[in-house]
């Protein structure tokens, strides 16, 4: 019979000392992974551990970097929605704030029967009485069960008095300034008698427009002509003192607007 093969394992036992493997395998919970190959010669698996710092525990630190880094993001992004909402809320209350003292200045809502008779005092300290009038003539309507009410008519019995002297002197200086606006108007229309097609002078939209009218003689002039009847009439207002932020020329037959003064591009011709 002939000879039956065999096979069998052979195991080969390092000689190198197992504790100082172990001790250098420790190292890679330090990220110092790779020496235990190194010692066992075991070249390229230990450069493999060496290069990236022991694997098998940079992963668990990689990890728990990154739940702690998706946890501090998550903290910061609450943070900031808090500040936010802080941020819209105080926006929200000085938007409150400003509408309502808007609404108080124009009258929408009304004011309070001590900030009435702080507006009384402080008129009358001011020498303003038609302010401290005002004030308490809103007192009486908005208020009329008010205490306040006789307690200024007591304090205060003299206002009456100063009001007429204040309303008289308010009329005396509108009829003042109508005879001012009248002598004024009056030189206007003078000077620009000269001209044939002049037809008087008149003011609009709360007296911010100085109308100048033309007869429709207008139309037959040339566009020369008008230019320098339209300038003159401007220069002639100025020079009568009436000051107003608007000028334009109106033919009186069809009311049409046949030229203006303009701040940014000076005297126009419409028509």
């Amino acid at each position: 019979m002939g000879e039956e093969k065999s096979e069998e394992t052979i195991y080969y036992v390092s000689s190198k000392s197992r504790v100082i493997a172990i001790a250098l395998c420790c190292l890679g919970f330090l990220g110092l992974g790779g020496f235990q190959r190194f010692y066992v010669k075991k070249w390229l698996t230990g450069l493999l551990y060496l290069l990236t710092f022991g694997i098998k525990i940079v992963v668990p630190i990689a990890l728990v970097f990154f739940a702690l880094n998706q946890a501090t993001a998550a903290h910061d992004a609450a943070i900031r929605h808090q500040q936010q909402q802080q941020e819209q809320a105080l926006q929200q209350k000085q938007q409150e704030l400003a509408e309502a003292a808007k609404q108080k200045q124009s009258g929408k809502q009304p004011l309070t029967e001590l900030e009435l008779l702080e507006n009384f005092k402080t008129g009358y300290r001011d020498g303003n009485y038609g302010a401290s009038g005002g004030a308490l003539d809103t007192l009486r309507k908005k208020y009329p069960d008010s205490p306040y009410i006789s307690m200024l008519e007591k304090e205060y019995p003299d206002l009456p008095a100063k009001l007429q002297v204040v309303k008289a002197q308010h009329q005396a200086e509108m009829q003042k300034r109508d005879a001012e606006d009248q002598a004024k108007g009056d030189a206007f229309n003078n000077t620009m008698s000269q001209f044939s097609i002049y037809a008087g002078y008149g003011t609009g939209e709360g007296n911010l427009k100085f109308r100048v009218f033309v007869t429709s003689d207008w139309y037959s002039l040339d566009k020369g002509r008008k230019m320098a009847f339209a300038q003159r009439a401007y220069q002639v207002m100025q020079l009568c003192g009436l000051d107003y932020p608007m000028f334009e020329i109106r033919c009186r037959s069809n009311g049409r607007r046949v030229a203006h003064h303009g701040d940014l591009f000076g005297m126009s011709i419409d028509e």
